[in-house]
């Protein structure tokens, strides 16, 4: 089977990115010390979304292939059940590059002319000429052209009767020349700044936000709020000690915590949210909600809501991150090709 054309940019091959970003991301998350019951369901998902994309670029077709039989045409939805269109030689009478014109773009198509009836999958759109027998098809051309010596070669071989445009829309070929361009300057400045920020969002954003997410949520705002809500052991901090880091002028009273029912004893913990001017010996009502490091004053103060607000920015911007790489992607593998209109 001949094919012609050069590949393109299959949308699915930009969800990789997102997919694989998400799968790292969860793996990271294990080494930060994230509870299981995180990076569990993160990395199944993720592995489940990866193995999805794998699943897509397999399936990718080649948008356009001839044989004996006819010319076939297959949609940028990437699936083995996504069916392709067999035109046969016998009905083709004319093939051309057109252009169709939106309200915001122009877009390029490859369209096939013939003559009688033809079956085609609901996904084809499949156009009849007014005042005329026939049908016009095509798809569009998303990041690859026909490559017209190939093309006109097997057009001679299999079907000297159709009839091949001698032009290609000037549009079409300096639209092809900007992506040729674009992929030129990108791979020869390896700190472009436009491939870097590509670089930088698809591939690192992922990582870094999925684990500074999962941190600020469980380091922050899953304690503070449990505080506020009182969920804890109550007892009584004492202050023993004044520490200080060495390298910081930042200074710490620290002491130890014993729970009101005498079932928990805890020493060289901080009282967070605490007075600054505590002296040894001096106690304070605490809770405890299980970190390594500190006890809480009852209530906890303001402190829920900045971990809240963190959480929620970053939330918002993941939500921004999962929208333009992974799901933006899927959704352009799947969206429906544009009618044609005739020349």
């Amino acid at each position: 089977m001949s094919r012609f054309g050069k590949l393109g940019n299959y949308a699915p091959r930009e969800s990789l990115p997102g997919f694989l970003t998400g799968f790292l991301a969860s793996v990271s998350a294990g080494f930060v010390g994230l509870p299981w019951w995180v990076v569990a369901p993160a990395a199944v998902g993720m592995l489940g979304f990866g193995l999805r994309t794998l699943y897509l670029l397999a399936c990718c077709r080649t948008a356009l292939r001839a044989d004996a039989k006819g010319i076939r045409l297959a949609l940028r939805k990437p699936s083995v059940f996504s069916p392709a269109l067999l035109v046969p030689w016998q009905q083709v009478q004319r093939i051309s590059i057109v252009e169709v014109v939106g309200q915001d773009r122009r877009t390029p198509f490859l369209k096939i002319e013939g003559t009688g009836a033809l079956a085609a999958p609901d996904e084809f759109s499949v156009e009849s000429p007014q005042q005329a027998e026939g049908f016009a098809v095509g798809i569009p051309l998303s990041g690859w052209l026909p490559e017209r010596g190939r093309l006109e070669g097997t057009l001679l071989e299999l079907a000297p009767h159709v009839r091949l445009d001698p032009e290609v829309p000037q549009s079409v070929l300096d639209a092809e020349q900007e992506r040729e361009v674009e992929r030129s300057e990108n791979g020869r400045y390896l700190f472009n700044r436009v491939w870097a920020v590509k670089m930088m969002w698809r591939y690192a954003a992922g990582i870094i936000l999925w684990v500074i997410f999962g941190a600020v949520l469980l380091g922050a705002a899953v304690p503070t709020w449990k505080v506020h809500l009182n969920e804890g052991k109550p007892g009584t901090f004492t202050a023993t000690d004044l520490g200080c880091h060495q390298q910081s002028s930042s200074c710490a009273i620290f002491g130890s915590f014993a729970s009101t029912d005498g079932s928990l004893a805890r020493e060289h913990v901080t009282l967070h949210g605490g007075p600054k001017d505590m002296t040894d010996g001096q106690t304070a009502a605490a809770l405890d909600e299980g970190d390594s490091e500190q006890v809480f004053v009852p209530g906890g103060g303001y402190d829920y809501l900045k971990g809240t607000l963190g959480g929620v920015v970053l939330l918002a911007v993941l939500g921004g991150w999962i929208w333009s790489v992974p799901l933006r992607g899927y959704r352009a593998g799947r969206a429906r090709p544009v009618t044609t209109r005739r020349a």
